[in-house]
C-alpha cells in the first residue's frame, strides 16, 4: 500500500491521480487570528475495487478544546 500526502489545491496545485490501493487525507481547517483555529483530518483509503474506505471509527461527534 502506498501512502499519498495530503491532497490540496490551496497551498500547491496538485494534479496526481487517486489510484486504487492508496491512502490520502483531507484536512480542512479554519483559523481566526487571535481567536482560535480548528483543523479536521479525514483519512481515506481506496481499495483495489475502487471502494472508498474511511477508517477511524467511532467518528468524532464533538469539538474538544485543547488549552495551549
Amino acid at each position: 500500500m502506498e501512502m499519498v500526502p495530503t491532497l490540496t489545491n490551496l497551498e500547491t496545485h496538485d494534479q496526481r491521480e487517486i489510484i486504487p490501493e492508496t491512502c490520502f487525507s483531507i484536512e480542512p481547517g479554519i483559523y481566526l487570528p487571535g481567536e482560535f483555529g480548528v483543523r479536521l483530518e479525514i483519512d481515506v483509503y481506496v481499495s483495489k475495487e475502487k471502494k472508498i474506505i474511511i477508517p477511524g471509527e467511532p467518528i468524532q461527534q464533538e469539538i474538544v478544546k485543547i488549552k495551549c
